[in-house]
């Protein structure tokens, strides 16, 4: 499980890390978008809890809005 705080009452957890088919969200976020390194958004979905993570084996940047707040973090992609 991997959280990002952006304030120390409200954490948003990622899990699991690394994911091979689905990553799980601790709440609804209003949009969850994933992100190459190379900055390429190339997958936004809303309102969701989960992403399915049907994406080649690699390293990508979540990045999470929820109540006015984002979120980001690294994912790990495995087979």
């Amino acid at each position: 499980s991997f959280g990002v705080a952006e304030e120390a009452s409200k954490t948003i957890s990622v899990f699991p890390n690394p994911a091979s088919d689905l990553l799980t969200f601790s709440q609804k976020v209003d949009l969850a978008e994933l992100y190459t390194l190379q900055g390429q958004c190339i997958h936004k979905s809303a309102p969701t809890d989960h992403l399915m993570m049907d994406f080649p084996t690699g390293i990508y940047i979540l990045k999470l809005n929820s109540e006015g707040k984002v979120f980001t973090c690294k994912i790990t992609v495995v087979d």
